[in-house]
């Protein structure tokens, strides 16, 4: 009688080591999830891992530290819709015609990424991933260019060059869309990419995901959030501590300075010269795009894209 709770717990033991070489055996057969950040004329040296000082990005400089870095390479294009095309395509281009930036005017809604292009997208859809595109698509605005016709399952985000931080009905040819339909509320705009970014993350545990995160921050209008602007207090030049209030976005103070040259949109008004302008402008952005760029790393503390997740 001995014997017998001896065989059972052998039998459990090579049922347990059975189920581990499962678990194993299956965790290494599926894919690995894809998760695709681009930020949105940033400069090479505003992360820490390439020498910035002044822009704590502790989350980026931790995933160059345990991943790998391409130090030697470059976009392929000096602008935003061909750089795009680039990435998403694998080519050149100027290989299919698309070294040009799109413009949103009418003239432009027959003309996008050519349909002969299959991306990232659709490869990785067909090979049973789920796609997913939140923030800046910038390929096209027909119907026809549309990213869920372009292999993405979801979107979230606008298809033009660039939108408003505050108000996702400031354009009303280029709003926010959730899928197909127009948002006419969000939060601080990076932040809703990166709320959206992580709900996306949270719903496919059980599924292989490729996510293509394109924050349009740090591309103009320089609009920031207080509680981003606050980070940057030590800046000791008044000029670069003085910006605009503008109004509020539910119980959150936004500041401001319009990419506008037309005097409706100054914050200064017609009553200083444009040198005046000028030279307050640069100063205000110093401290503004400061703190636009560190939404982006901001949003990072709340994707699990970490290493150990």
């Amino acid at each position: 009688m001995k014997a017998v709770p001896q065989i059972l717990a052998a039998i459990t033991i090579v049922f347990s080591l059975l189920c581990f070489s499962r678990s194993a055996a299956e965790a290494q057969r599926r894919p690995p999830n894809i998760l695709v950040i681009v930020t949105d004329d940033m400069g090479y040296g505003d992360i820490g891992i390439h020498g910035s000082k002044d822009i704590p990005t502790p989350n980026i400089d931790a995933l160059a530290k345990v991943g790998i870095r391409f130090t030697d390479a470059y976009v392929s294009g000096p602008y935003c819709s061909p750089t795009r095309a680039g990435l998403l395509t694998g080519r050149y281009p100027q290989r299919f015609g698309h070294e040009f930036n799109l413009d949103m005017s009418q003239a432009y809604s027959d003309f996008g990424l050519p349909l002969s292009e299959p991306i990232m997208a659709d490869r990785l859809k067909a090979a049973g991933y789920r796609t997913a595109l939140v923030g800046k698509w910038h390929l096209g605005f027909g119907d026809k260019f549309h990213p869920m016709a372009r292999g993405f399952d979801e979107f979230f985000g606008f298809l033009g060059h660039s939108h408003s931080y505050l108000d996702p009905e400031s354009a009303s040819h280029n709003p926010v869309l959730d899928g197909r339909k127009v948002v006419v509320e969000t939060p601080y705009l990076t932040d809703a990419f990166a709320d959206r970014a992580v709900a996306f993350i949270k719903r496919q545990k059980s599924h292989p995901f490729f996510l293509y995160l394109a924050f349009n921050a740090v591309h103009a209008p320089m609009q920031a959030a207080d509680k981003y602007l606050a980070r940057f207090r030590y800046i000791a030049d008044e000029q670069r501590r003085t910006s605009r209030r503008c109004g509020r976005k539910g119980s959150k103070r936004i500041r401001w300075l319009s990419s506008s040259t037309t005097t409706a949109g100054r914050p200064w008004r017609a009553r200083r010269s444009m040198a005046q302008a000028t030279h307050l402008s640069e100063a205000r952005n110093v401290r503004l795009g400061k703190a636009v760029s560190s939404g982006v790393h901001h949003s990072l503390e709340r994707a699990p894209c970490r290493g150990q997740d």
